[in-house]
């Protein structure tokens, strides 16, 4: 469905020696039925839509979403920045062929509640069904000209990944194993593989901009940094009126106030 409205391309050749860059475009504003299934996927983010229908049967549709209401981000610095996580989930799955194991923002207690740690953790799978590859993915989405932001999403990263990873990976194999996923047992063999044998993790920064505001500034500044993440893709989405999209977006599934982050 992303690709009737976004393209994408690999920048060739890149200008940075730190990471390789991937530039994603509109082919064309977004249709209604574009719209229709990113508001999906912004309620699937919270929800999984086949609960939403077995709660109805017990609760009623009004009950249901009464409390999808209640779950909806009410945290100011975070709600546009949600629709670039969302967003970078779905390019990961529709376009670049990653399974997202565990939507993080489902397991929030409240809708102003941002869990920590890094946005995604994607898994690239195998013909035999084996994970192949796990990436890292950190999300920074602006409406406003922002020249450190890519700065600081792969600070984030970084951190996270040399602080936190196994606290991280074992978060998502207990949420596999809650649900009794097949992808448990794999998961699981990843991570012992992971303890015995060089690092084979994968890193992403995905950076979702108003057009008019983008500058190829905001990678000059993280080339500058020394990237020593390895191997590094930043994937810059450039979308046009992002702010009226997102305020659009928002509203259509009941969130009333909605800010950038910081």
């Amino acid at each position: 469905m992303l690709g009737s409205w976004l393209g994408w391309s690999p920048r060739e050749p890149c200008p940075y020696d730190g990471f390789s860059v991937i530039d994603a475009v509109e082919r064309e504003e977004p249709s209604d039925a574009v719209r229709r299934h990113l508001q999906d996927l912004l309620r699937n983010a919270r929800f999984d839509i086949g609960f939403l229908r077995d709660a109805a049967n017990y609760l009623g549709w009004s009950g249901v979403q009464a409390r999808v209401a209640a779950a909806q981000p009410q945290c100011t610095t975070a709600r546009r920045g949600e629709f670039g996580e969302v967003l970078s989930s779905a390019v990961l799955s529709e376009f670049h062929g990653y399974t997202i194991p565990v939507e993080k923002l489902r397991f929030a207690i409240r809708g102003d509640q941002s869990l920590p740690g890094t946005d995604v953790i994607a898994l690239k799978l195998g013909l035999e069904g084996g994970i192949s590859k796990v990436c890292f993915v950190e999300s920074k989405l602006r409406t406003a000209r922002d020249t450190g932001a890519a700065q600081r999403g792969y600070e984030q990263l970084r951190s996270d990944h040399e602080e936190r990873a196994p606290d991280m990976l074992f978060y998502v194999a207990a949420r596999l194993h809650e649900r009794r996923d097949p992808l448990f047992a794999e998961f699981m063999r990843y991570m012992l593989t992971r303890e015995t044998a060089s690092d084979g993790d994968s890193f992403r920064l995905t950076l979702t901009w108003e057009r008019t505001t983008w500058s190829e500034t905001v990678l000059q500044n993280l080339e500058d940094d020394e990237v020593e993440l390895d191997p590094l893709i930043v994937e810059v989405v450039l979308i046009h009126d992002l702010a009226q999209l997102t305020n659009e977006l928002f509203t259509a599934i009941g969130v009333e106030m909605i800010t950038d982050d910081e």
